[in-house]
């Protein structure tokens, strides 16, 4: 009997959890959850491993919910962080394990991109670069459109830079609609 669970384990016939993996955020972005806002740690401690554990975007919202119903209006700093959480399921859900803003790039590994996505890849963010043996994209950073003498290339940051790596995600891993 023992071995017959163990053949229909290795020929598929029962199925395997869906392997879970982690995927490591790192962007220059301000969030979290304060002090003045969650007073106890361990209630902030508890929330941060929930945000780190969500598997599904909609996970995010019911979270959000639940700040909202026990701390009232979120801050700014929060909303980032719930932003991030979202952006690490979406993710996740692609089989992404790191989103990293490294100097100019956005690197995204491992993601595996066809010909037609490469190509979009370099239409849509000029500079960007496909590495095919390490399943590596390092797409080009946007600059900050405001023009300051110290710093002419500032780079954006904060939740303008969260929309656009969700959007540089959803565009490199979502099938074509154009």
């Amino acid at each position: 009997m023992v071995g017959e669970a163990v053949n229909d384990y290795k020929t598929g016939i029962i199925d395997k959890e869906e392997e879970s993996h982690e995927c490591k955020v790192e962007l220059p972005v301000n969030a979290h959850l304060a002090e003045s806002y969650v007073p106890g740690e361990r209630l902030r401690l508890d929330l941060y491993r929930r945000l780190a554990d969500v598997a599904k975007p909609e996970d995010v919202q019911s979270i959000r919910e639940e700040l909202l119903d026990r701390f009232g209006e979120l801050p700014e700093e929060a909303v980032a962080l719930l932003a991030v959480a979202q952006l690490r399921a979406l993710a996740k859900s692609q089989g992404i394990r790191e989103v990293v803003a490294t100097g100019k790039f956005l690197r995204l590994s491992p993601i595996s991109l066809p010909e037609s996505r490469q190509l979009r890849l370099a239409r849509l963010y000029p500079g960007s670069i496909y590495k095919g043996p390490t399943n590596t994209a390092l797409v080009t950073l946007p600059k900050n459109p405001a023009w300051n003498p110290s710093n002419p290339t500032a780079e954006i940051v904060d939740t303008s830079l969260l929309t656009w790596v969700t959007e540089v995600v959803n565009q490199l891993t979502k099938a074509s609609t154009t």
